[in-house]
């Protein structure tokens, strides 16, 4: 089950503290100097996504992260990217991408249908 990845959005990270998660959303800046990129969630939130690399990202892009939601001493939450994974392009602009859509598509899976889309320890036996 450790491959099991959860998709989240912002509302939904606390849930997921030290699990792998797929993170979709637009690119708003990149922070070189901390190896980090700030994205905008699915539900309109600002969150760092630290990662390796940040060369090749453009700002107002869509993209897919892999990483491990955190949470540092301040309660702060944000994602790292998971080594050797590279962010998964979707579209040059956020107008081309349905977040509403998106986002219903996230809740439903991590709260109404839950049991349909992850498998839990006891079902995979």
């Amino acid at each position: 089950m450790s491959d099991m990845k959860f998709r989240v959005n912002f509302s939904l990270m606390e849930h997921y503290v030290s699990f792998q998660v797929l993170f979709v959303g637009e690119l708003v800046r990149v922070e070189t100097s901390q190896n980090c990129v700030i994205m905008k969630s699915s539900d309109n939130v600002d969150v760092n996504v630290f990662m390796d690399n940040t060369q090749n990202l453009y700002p107002g892009y869509v993209y897919e992260i892999v990483g491990i939601v955190e949470k540092d001493d301040q309660g702060t939450l944000y994602i790292t990217q998971n080594s050797g994974t590279v962010p998964v392009f979707f579209t040059d602009s956020p107008d081309k991408f349905d977040f509403d859509s998106y986002n219903q598509m996230v809740d439903m899976t991590a709260r109404t249908y839950q049991n349909i889309f992850y498998v839990t320890e006891e079902q995979a036996e």
